[in-house]
């Protein structure tokens, strides 16, 4: 039931099909994420004369958006939290970052933690349960870089447990390299690339434990979706 708009790939004449959108629509509140977004929605805003209304959402640090656009709305940080009507971060920590590191304005910048959905619980009654799995270790996240599931596939190349094998779900551009150091290291029967998987929930209902190699993470969705299941 939610209507979808397309404003297209150029960034001028989406700034200003979106400033069009909001004088025409009035809306109570125009809400965006993460920063190239955030830079054209207030762009939009001010054009549209309502940033009052405005507010942006910040979900990641610095080194973890390494677009042109995204830098540049992190330098204008000062700027864009003092003109919306007010900016969310997803966790304490990133909160923190963004007021002692971009001078984000404190009065302004709020928490409101990432909610997670699952359609059932079936969290494991004892410590047991989980052990009497297969020894199943899952991964999951976009495949970039920062990440870093290639050291998770060497860590995991130096276990000897019997019959393990490592999950990983998501998709992005490291996957080809992911592939040839799976190759590289022999693990083809080991370790599989899943792809990206909308629903994990039955996965880590059979997993014995989730890891996360990430070298940062602003929330961590998945570690909370996997403690939602026992993980």
């Amino acid at each position: 039931g939610v209507r979808l708009i397309v404003l297209g790939k150029s960034h001028a004449l989406s700034i200003i099909k979106l400033a069009l959108l909001i004088k025409r629509e009035q809306p109570d509140i125009t809400f965006s994420a993460i920063g190239s977004t955030n830079l054209k929605h207030v762009l939009a805003a001010i054009l549209s004369r309502r940033l009052k209304t405005s507010i942006i959402s910040i979900h990641g640090y610095y080194e973890s958006e390494p677009q042109l656009l995204n830098r540049i709305a992190y330098y204008l940080t000062p700027l864009l939290t003092r003109l919306t009507a007010a900016t969310i971060c997803v966790s304490q920590g990133l909160l923190d970052y963004m007021i002692t590191t971009w001078h984000a304005n404190k009065e302004k910048t709020r928490l409101i933690y990432n909610p997670v959905y699952y359609e059932t619980i079936q969290i494991p009654e004892t410590e047991y349960d989980l052990l009497k799995r297969e020894p199943i270790i899952l991964a999951s996240g976009r495949l970039v870089d920062y990440k870093n599931f290639a050291r998770l596939i060497r860590a995991f190349a130096r276990t000897d447990i019997d019959n393990a094998r490592l999950l990983i779900l998501g998709k992005g551009p490291e996957e080809q390299n992911l592939k040839n150091l799976i190759n590289q290291l022999e693990l083809q029967d080991r370790v599989e690339l899943l792809g990206y998987v909308k629903e994990p929930w039955n996965l880590m209902t059979k997993a014995r434990v989730l890891a996360l190699s990430s070298d940062s993470e602003a929330f961590g969705l998945v570690i909370v979706e996997a403690m939602a299941n026992g993980l």
